[in-house]
């Protein structure tokens, strides 16, 4: 089996914070991690604060960092190989961890730990997309028909009025920007079907529950 790719010199040091707890505060450290439930718009805060209560900040960051990456690693592995998850981690741990507690402690935030789980699956599925959003906007303007004869704008000259819509996107950590000329009908187009796509994400977070 491929072996899992994290930055060791990270690992190491995470290692090395989580095995200068005492015995008791490993214990209350996995029990609070593991009793966090999944929070859709907090939910790395709340990783980070239990964590923060442990260890300085810049150490609570680390810790949370190597945490997901290896929870990500380990998933993503266990997704191509069909191998259960805690044996792939408790594989990579055996070589890269010689505290078998510590070890263990690591199986059971990362197994047992609903926040921590769903938070590196939540993020898996949304790298799957090929690209994210990251902003829009529209500049309107007035375009003025010339009078092809004179060069000139005649009395009764015509205007055309464009929007452009520009979007924003991602692509592989990549930042691209697409532009389209809109008319009047164009937008009131997009606005029926954003407005659609509102109505539908509504109904489906009220059936969901989400």
């Amino acid at each position: 089996m491929q072996d899992i790719e994290l930055e060791f010199e990270e690992f190491g040091t995470s290692i090395e914070l989580i095995s200068s707890l005492g015995d008791k505060e490993l214990s209350d450290l996995v029990t609070e991690l593991n009793n966090l439930q999944f929070q859709k718009d907090n939910n790395s805060n709340q990783i980070g604060d239990v964590i923060s209560r442990y260890f300085q900040e810049e150490e609570s960051n680390l810790i949370l960092k190597v945490l997901g990456d290896l929870t990500s690693s380990v998933m993503e592995f266990s997704d191509l190989f069909a191998h259960p998850i805690s044996d792939i981690l408790e594989d990579f741990l055996k070589d890269k961890c010689k505290d078998k507690k510590i070890s263990n402690a690591i199986v059971k935030i990362i197994i047992h730990s609903p926040a921590i789980y769903k938070e590196a699956r939540l993020k898996k599925i949304r790298s799957i997309n090929a690209s994210s959003f990251i902003g829009s906007r529209i500049i309107s303007s007035i375009r003025p028909v010339f009078d092809t004869a004179e060069n000139s704008l005649t009395e009764d000259f015509q205007s055309l009025l464009f929007h452009e819509l520009s979007i924003t996107y991602n692509v592989k950590n990549e930042e691209r920007e697409f532009f389209v000329t809109l008319d009047e009908d164009d937008l009131s187009i997009l606005s029926r079907t954003i407005g659609r796509a509102l109505e539908k994400n509504k109904i489906l977070k009220d059936k969901f529950e989400l």
